[in-house]
């Protein structure tokens, strides 16, 4: 009986190695597989968090700038206010990498970059004046100017709270 086994496996032996050879390649295969599937999804969510934290520190700066601007600090007396103009840098950049963020989350984040946006070109209308770095407004369009920065806030904050939704690994 073991003379039958060593025949078989010497007669055979080229087909045997092929397939144990084969198998070796295919478990090779799937762990290799495997470990490309883990790697990718870490660095989805170091890229989706990456991007979380960017904006939102963006968001929360405009939020502060936002909220300073519109506190009524310009009293009778001035004549001239000067505010900075408003603009993105960071989400700006990162425009093409927001689509790491849940569906959910980028459309309010989305609206809260937009609105952002649009207190700039609203601000442009009512300034007397506009340079590259500030707007400048009397006392009477100064107070418009701060409801603008008032309305944009809350859109700010519902964007904020979105990405503080949003977990972080």
């Amino acid at each position: 009986m073991m003379a039958e086994i060593l025949d078989f496996v010497k007669d055979f032996q080229t087909g045997i190695v092929g397939g144990i050879g084969f198998l070796g390649v295919i478990f090779t295969q799937r762990a290799n597989a495997k470990s490309l599937q883990v790697q990718a999804d870490q660095d989805f969510r170091r890229k989706q968090n990456s991007v979380r934290t960017a904006v939102l520190a963006e968001l929360k700066m405009f939020r502060r700038s936002f909220e300073t601007n519109s506190g009524g600090d310009m009293t009778e007396n001035d004549e001239i206010a000067y505010v900075p103009r408003v603009r993105r840098i960071l989400s700006e950049k990162l425009l093409p990498d927001l689509g790491v963020l849940p569906d959910d989350t980028l459309e309010v984040v989305l609206n809260g970059l937009v609105i952002i946006d649009e207190v700039d070109r609203t601000l442009m209308l009512f300034s007397n004046d506009i340079t590259e770095q500030h707007f400048s407004f009397d006392s009477q369009q100064m107070i418009l100017c701060e409801n603008i920065f008032k309305g944009a806030i809350p859109s700010i904050d519902l964007a904020i709270t979105a990405l503080d939704k949003v977990p972080t690994s």
